[in-house]
């Protein structure tokens, strides 16, 4: 008799679990389902719809639908690194906690977008509402040590500082890049991808960011050697702004002398990648074979690869150097392996990722990529 009287118990606690953790479920999805439904894929729509409701519910299912919002833009068929940085904006405000923000965020989607939106918001906020100095604000420590490696959390970390550093130097080019170079090597690359990205951004908000009409090539022409190179891989987007034809832009980097011609030129496939998304073969549009010589095409694939390594996922970035002509696929591969590894420190990992490749050859190229030498991302 207590024997059944304990079966029963047990059948009981496991359908009244059972039950509140399909309500539970229920509530989070029902929340990001109505979220989508009534604002689609905009993200201020969304964000207004958050705060709205945040009072309503607990914590963890505001952020478990913030989460499920960004896994669905990142799985869309239109990059998501704009949603991504709007949502950034509402994870920090309702945390109010740079540290357990990072925390929260998964690096690896929609390009660190989230992470740069929470990084620059915590820093601007030191000179906007605490009347900080630039030169007061403490941007060296705020991103997750990463010791001896390159790791993801620290790269799109950087990133965020350098779109901060832009903005509390009020759009002043030269001291944001001396800000930046208290960083090394990919650390100081990271960051003047972030400030120079900036730059772009502000400019096509506001037209008053730091840019000269009469030189297309500014500020990239008046700074450091060792920091321009990010900053010519952003210059396609400016460049786009004034002069909105593919053929200009490709024009514009025909002109960038051979040592930063590579960045250029990855530019224009970082800049048209959206095209790629929906299509594959746009890319055939984005990097055209009847146009560019050999390595200027070679280094227009690689943009648009490391575009979806970032934005999308390694799979499709894979998928994408195999797409291309064999003789471009070594180096799309090659590009494509050091994120793999920055994503992926463990080798079991790397070596699963590589994996997705058809052959041999290729899988080599993708395991033998070294991450230092880290510049185009």
């Amino acid at each position: 008799m207590n024997k059944k009287i304990i079966f029963l118990a047990l059948i009981f606690f496991a359908i009244i679990t059972s039950f509140l953790l399909f309500f539970t479920n229920e509530s989070k999805n029902e929340l990001a389902s109505q979220i989508l439904h009534d604002c689609k894929h905009d993200s201020h729509c969304a964000i207004e719809f958050l705060q709205d409701e945040s009072e309503f519910y607990d914590k963890e299912t505001i952020l478990d639908t913030v989460d499920e919002l960004i896994l669905v833009y990142s799985e869309s068929e239109n990059l998501c690194h704009q949603n991504a940085h709007h949502l950034g904006d509402f994870v920090y405000g309702y945390l109010g906690d740079v540290t357990e923000s990072i925390e929260f965020v998964e690096s690896t989607k929609c390009g660190g977008a989230v992470v740069h939106s929470i990084v620059k918001n915590h820093l601007d906020s030191q000179v906007l509402l605490y009347n900080f100095e630039p030169k007061q604000v403490d941007f060296l420590s705020i991103c997750p040590d990463s010791f001896e490696y390159p790791t993801i959390d620290r790269w799109e970390c950087l990133h965020g500082v350098g779109h901060s550093l832009e903005s509390i130097y009020g759009y002043n080019m030269s001291n944001a890049v001396v800000a930046c170079q208290q960083f090394e090597d990919w650390e100081q690359i990271s960051c003047a991808k972030g400030l120079f990205m900036e730059n772009v951004v502000r400019f096509n908000k506001s037209h008053d960011s730091d840019f000269d009409e009469n030189d297309l090539s500014y500020p990239c022409s008046v700074i450091d050697d060792e920091i321009a190179a990010p900053c010519y891989h952003y210059q396609p987007t400016y460049v786009g702004y004034s002069q909105p034809k593919l053929n200009n832009i490709v024009d514009y980097c025909e002109t960038i002398e051979d040592e930063f011609s590579k960045n250029c030129f990855r530019g224009i496939g970082r800049l048209f990648a959206s095209l790629v998304v929906s299509d594959i073969n746009k890319i055939n549009l984005v990097c055209d074979p009847q146009k560019l010589s050999y390595d200027k095409l070679t280094y227009c694939y690689q943009g648009v690869a490391m575009v979806f390594a970032d934005n999308r996922n390694i799979s499709e970035a894979l998928d994408v150097c195999q797409f291309i002509p064999n003789e471009f696929q070594h180096d799309c591969v090659h590009e494509v392996g050091k994120w793999v590894k920055l994503v992926h420190p463990d080798f079991d990992d790397i070596q699963k990722q590589c994996s997705q490749l058809n052959s041999e050859e290729l899988l080599k190229t993708c395991m033998d990529s070294k991450i230092y030498g880290i510049s185009i991302l």
